[in-house]
């Protein structure tokens, strides 16, 4: 807890009632005991006493009520296995009608966290299959009764679909269920700080995604010292991930270091493989964006061989776009074509449209710094029938039109190839967003 801090966000949050006072005095205690050996000798003794005095009645009442409780979890646990396996087994438009018309079955917190886990398991690779689950998931949490309502499950389920929708490009709906999470997580007094941190998660996430850098990284910060308060040490891993990626995109590469770095010597990176990864693949990306090309290669060079046996090809093709920046930085064009183009045809292959363009802008920066107004002219001819066919919504093949039109008129310019890669960033999850030359993006 050295690293933790008190935070104005923080404290913005207990004032609204958005977090309960009393995380409030764990911070301060956890804190101190951490920076002073004294009160950390003295509240260890008066635990230990505390405990003394409390062993007659604790060894005479828990293991009755111990064994009662794994009794009930063990059958909450199987019960719910069973539950899921049925609604795995029905057409997906009938999941939802049959939870809702069934009056014991299909009521435990036990299956909504193994539809959330569902969800957030695919939510990468199918947004509409992540969507269904987690709305699955808000559908059995909606009908829980007594002390489950209380646990947080239904702006939880809210808060997954939004990030489902989020991914889907569909802000103004992701918008509209955070807005309904957070509501619910006042009305219903949630407490747990494992809930009000992933909510944060996801509502940091959509904040990145928006470039709206500054209430993005006050979510990602209070998501990450609400995790550390429970321990959930995988968790502010993950937290730590998203915070790197946002010192990426806001242009704060020695930040962006330091976050992959803290993630990549963490013990939750070492039992997540993809979480190393992806953190290694930041901290590349961010030595790359400060010139030190030597180290971004040597991060490269040991992972390669490494993450191929994981089976995700995303992950390959990131990997495979750095070193075509790191070619092109080091002004041999040939390799950082070569790169790009591969990695260009594998986003295009996996229907990543958006990264297959920036991909293409990439190369035209690299050939107009190198003089090569050639390469330009025939990446163009080749990128609007491809890109015409991907995910890039109608604004966004607008202003790859003008960079084409600007290539072919040769009035094209580092500055205009800048402007069109910032816009496809910010477009990406805002479709209304329009392109305008000149204008920049972010905040």
């Amino acid at each position: 807890m050295r690293d933790i801090h008190l935070s104005r966000e923080l404290l913005r949050a207990i004032a609204k009632g958005e977090i309960e006072p009393r995380f409030l005095v764990r911070i301060g205690l956890e804190h101190l005991r951490c920076l002073c050996p004294t009160c950390a000798a003295e509240w260890d003794a008066w635990e230990t006493e505390k405990q003394a005095a409390a062993k007659s009645d604790f060894e005479t009442r828990l293991p009755g009520f111990f064994a009662d409780q794994l009794k009930l979890i063990a059958a909450s646990e199987v019960g719910a296995a069973e539950d899921f396996r049925q609604l795995l087994a029905l057409e997906p438009k009938r999941r939802i009608p049959r939870i809702v018309r069934s009056r014991d079955r299909y009521r435990s917190a036990a299956l909504v966290r193994l539809l959330l886990a569902e969800a957030r398991r695919g939510v990468h690779s199918d947004h509409a299959k992540a969507f269904h689950f987690a709305d699955l998931a808000f559908h059995v949490a909606d009908r829980l009764t007594g002390s489950e309502l209380t646990n947080g499950l239904v702006p939880l389920a809210l808060a997954e679909m939004a990030n489902a929708l989020r991914l889907r490009s569909d802000s103004r709906g992701a918008r509209e269920l955070l807005d309904r999470s957070r509501a619910l997580t006042q009305l219903s007094s949630v407490s747990d700080p494992s809930v009000i941190a992933r909510i944060d998660h996801l509502e940091g996430a959509f904040f990145l995604n928006r470039r709206s850098f500054a209430e993005a990284e006050a979510l990602l910060d209070r998501a990450k010292i609400l995790y550390g308060l429970v321990g959930a040490s995988a968790d502010v891993a993950k937290v730590e991930v998203t915070r790197s990626l946002l010192f990426l995109e806001s242009g704060q590469p020695f930040k962006a270091m330091h976050a992959a770095r803290e993630v990549v010597n963490s013990a939750a990176a070492a039992d997540d493989q993809k979480l190393y990864f992806w953190a290694r693949i930041n901290l590349a990306r961010a030595l790359c964006d400060t010139k030190d090309l030597r180290a971004a290669r040597n991060v490269l060079d040991q992972d390669e061989p490494r993450h191929a046996p994981i089976g995700e090809p995303l992950m390959h093709l990131r990997y495979g776009w750095i070193r075509g920046r790191i070619a092109a930085a080091e002004r041999d064009l040939a390799v950082a074509r070569e790169h790009f183009v591969a990695v260009r045809e594998g986003f295009i292959s996996a229907g990543v449209g958006y990264d297959a363009a920036l991909v293409s802008l990439d190369l035209a920066l690299a050939s107009l710094r190198l003089g090569r107004p050639e390469v330009v002219r025939q990446l163009v001819e080749e990128m609007l029938p491809i890109f015409t066919s991907q995910d890039i919504h109608r604004e966004a093949l607008a202003a790859l039109r003008l960079f084409q039109e600007a290539v072919q008129q040769e009035v094209v310019t580092e500055a205009l190839v800048r402007d069109v890669m910032d816009y496809l960033q910010e477009a990406r999850f805002q479709p209304e967003v329009r392109f305008q030359p000149g204008a920049g993006a972010g905040n």
